[in-house]
């Protein structure tokens, strides 16, 4: 399980490395339905990087239900969908994102992995 990273209520947001991981419980006292992971990174001494931002469905027991990513758009109720595939990072923002509808994900999943 990712160590879990403390965040003030007020930012409800959170920059995250690797193996770290929030309740959005802890950061919000009204859960929301829809969600945006975003993702950015920057060009570096010039040289082109490219990063994936992907989110693995889990159900009770830790298994894979589902994957979304730059290959997979889409979940099969569409309430999880990857808004493209960003090759460069020179965009402003976030360079590639995830939507999510909790509403009305499969109920069969538990637990959501972005990575």
């Amino acid at each position: 399980q990712p160590r879990v990273y403390a965040i003030p209520k007020a930012a409800c947001k959170a920059v995250l490395k690797q193996a770290q991981g929030f309740k959005i419980a802890d950061c919000c006292d009204d859960i929301p339905d829809l969600y945006t992971m975003g993702l950015a990174w920057d060009v570096t001494n010039g040289v082109n990087i490219d990063l994936d931002a992907s989110v693995i469905c889990l159900d009770a027991r830790y298994q894979m239900t589902e994957i979304i990513y730059y290959g997979n758009l889409q979940s099969k109720n569409k309430t999880i969908r990857h808004m493209g595939d960003e090759r460069s990072g020179d965009a402003a923002g976030d360079d590639e994102s995830i939507k999510v509808d909790l509403e009305r994900i499969d109920r069969r999943v538990q637990y959501l992995g972005f990575v």
